[in-house]
């Protein structure tokens, strides 16, 4: 019996430790539901940060696939832009700087002609007022062929016009012009 009353004496002390300790239970159930429940929504944050690394990365690839294609056009592109400057070069440049030195030639010599048109005009002097020899604003002068007057022919139509009347001119006019 002594064992018996030396088991029943633990199992009194083993209720008295349990029941002193059982009244701090229920605060740790509580902290172990709050751990817990912690620890899901940190799982949950975990879990929707490796969907957006994932959703990221995806996406990442999907628009970097076309990546070496465009690279290869801007490439090319840039080829087309060298290769359209080379023949500017060549061709246009070349031609409108042969034009630009061409009409500065062409002013070169309109303004030497215009300064030989100067000269000549300060430097003309009118040979028809001899008394005077002064420049001129305008004279034209004209070289024609000599004029022979043939008096007898104008004599004999003079005498010719006298001797007919108004209405005979006016008929011999319309006839000549027929």
């Amino acid at each position: 019996m002594t064992s018996l009353a030396g088991g029943v004496s633990l199992y009194a002390d083993g209720i008295n430790l349990f029941s002193s300790n059982i009244s701090v239970l229920p605060s740790a159930l509580d902290q172990l539901i709050e751990g817990q429940s912690q620890l899901s929504s940190a799982w949950n944050s975990y879990g929707g940060a490796v969907s957006e690394i994932h959703d990221g990365t995806d996406k990442l690839y999907t628009e970097t696939q076309t990546l070496p294609d465009n690279i290869n056009k801007i490439i090319d592109g840039n080829l087309k832009i060298r290769d359209g400057i080379q023949k500017l070069k060549e061709e246009g440049i070349s031609e409108i700087r042969d034009m630009v030195i061409e009409n500065i030639n062409k002013v070169k010599s309109g303004i030497s002609l215009t300064d030989e048109i100067n000269t000549a005009y300060k430097n003309y002097k009118s040979f028809m007022d001899n008394d005077k020899n002064q420049n001129s604003q305008v004279q034209f002068i004209i070289q024609t062929e000599e004029i022979k007057i043939m008096e007898a022919a104008v004599e004999n139509n003079v005498e010719e016009i006298k001797s007919e009347g108004f209405l005979d001119r006016l008929i011999k006019l319309f006839k000549n012009n027929q």
